[in-house]
C-alpha cells in the first residue's frame, strides 16, 4: 500500500497528538498515580499541609501513624516503588463534619518551567444536608516523579494557592 504524503503527515500528526495525551496545558508529560484517599486520616495538624515521602521506611512509618488507626480491619500498606518517584500527601486539615474529600484534577497536573502544578478540589458537604458532627481529616496521596521540577504548587479549583513546597 502506498500512502500519499499528505495522508502520511496527517497520520504522524494524529499519532503525535495521541502520544502527547498526558501533557496537560503545555507542561511536560509525567506519570502520577493516586495511591490512597481517605476522609479520615489521622490529624497532621489542624491546618492544610503537604508532605513528601521519599522511601519505604518513611512510607511505612507515616502509614502506620496517620492512616492505620481508625479503620477495622486496618488497611494494608500499599506497595510503592520509590526508585523514580515520591509520595505527595495532600492534607485538607481538620474539618467539622463528615462529607469532605480531596480530589486531584488529572487534566490539570503538569510540570511547567520547573514547577509541578497540581489542581485539587476539596469536596464539601452538600448545603442543607445533615452531616455527622465529628472532626474529620481528609487526605489524598499521589505517587509523583521524583525529578524534573524544583517546586510543587498546589492550587484549588478557583486558582487560590493551597500549598507550595520547594524541593531540596
Amino acid at each position: 500500500m502506498i500512502m500519499k504524503a499528505g495522508s502520511f503527515i496527517g497520520y504522524i500528526v494524529q499519532v503525535s497528538l495521541f502520544l502527547s495525551g498526558c501533557t496537560a496545558f503545555g507542561g511536560t508529560p509525567f506519570q502520577y498515580k493516586p495511591v490512597y484517599s481517605s476522609t479520615q486520616c489521622e490529624t497532621m495538624g489542624s491546618d492544610p499541609d503537604i508532605r513528601l515521602i521519599k522511601n519505604t521506611r518513611e512510607w511505612s512509618a507515616f502509614f502506620n501513624k496517620h492512616l492505620n488507626g481508625r479503620q477495622l480491619p486496618p488497611p494494608v500498606l500499599p506497595n510503592v516503588d520509590f526508585s523514580d518517584a515520591v509520595l505527595l500527601i495532600v492534607y485538607a486539615g481538620v474539618k467539622p463534619t463528615t462529607g469532605y474529600r480531596v480530589f486531584a484534577d488529572e487534566e490539570k497536573i503538569k510540570i511547567k518551567d520547573g514547577i509541578l502544578e497540581i489542581v485539587i478540589d476539596i469536596q464539601t458537604p452538600p448545603p442543607g444536608r445533615m452531616q455527622a458532627q465529628m472532626l474529620t481529616a481528609p487526605c489524598l496521596i499521589l505517587r509523583i516523579p521524583s525529578k524534573g521540577y524544583q517546586k510543587i504548587n498546589i492550587t484549588d479549583s478557583a486558582g487560590r494557592l493551597f500549598a507550595e513546597k520547594k524541593m531540596k
